[in-house]
């Protein structure tokens, strides 16, 4: 970590001199992004959707300012086994 702007400097030049790492890091890229989760566009999709899905759920629960209790909403998943403290 550079604590001056002349220490990341000096850094930044002693690194693009190192053409051993250079090459290294130039190799190693392509392969370190293709099994990056960043490339795993199905997986991201499925871990957004199940947090958007659980979001609706819960909010599908909390009471609003005219529900005197939640089971008073209508249900919005039909298929959804309840709760214990659903019933």
């Amino acid at each position: 970590m550079s604590e001056t702007v002349d220490e990341y400097v000096a850094a930044a030049v002693g690194l693009a001199a190192d053409l051993g790492r250079l090459v290294h890091m130039r190799s190693s890229l392509r392969p370190a992004m293709a099994a990056s989760p960043l490339t795993d566009a199905a997986g991201f999709t499925r871990r957004v959707e199940a947090a958007y899905r659980d979001m609706w759920r819960r909010y599908c629960v909390i009471p609003t300012c005219g529900d005197k209790d939640p089971r008073d909403r209508v249900r919005l998943f039909p298929g959804r086994k309840e709760a214990a403290s659903d019933a």
